[in-house]
């Protein structure tokens, strides 16, 4: 997409992925499908972190997730990941050199 703003000077828009993505949320499945559409939309790597009370159901998810993206992309298999425990959240912290953003929504 490119917007003439003056003469000689153009705009352009240039969409670029972040990278790793951790996104911590609650205990509300439909986000995890929102946070997936929208990373792998945008290029990214994900990471997800539910609340425990739909640690199941996003197990579900993930495993629907990684499938979609076998059939879909398959060079790009394991871009999405699941963290189950909150101890496993305080470990993601440290990698810093390997997440680029971590996002508790």
């Amino acid at each position: 997409m490119e917007t003439e703003l003056d003469k000689n000077l153009n705009l352009h828009k240039i969409s670029c992925p972040i990278g790793v993505l951790c996104i911590i949320f609650e205990a509300r499945p439909e986000a995890a499908v929102q946070i997936f559409s929208l990373s792998i939309k945008s290029g990214n790597s994900l990471i997800l972190k539910g609340g425990k009370e739909a640690v199941l159901s996003n197990t579900a998810l993930h495993e629907i997730f990684c499938e979609a993206i076998r059939l879909a992309v398959p060079s790009v298999v394991g871009c999405v990941q699941i963290v189950k425990t909150h101890d496993d959240i305080n470990k993601l912290l440290a990698l810093d050199k390997y997440i680029d953003l971590i996002i508790p929504r």
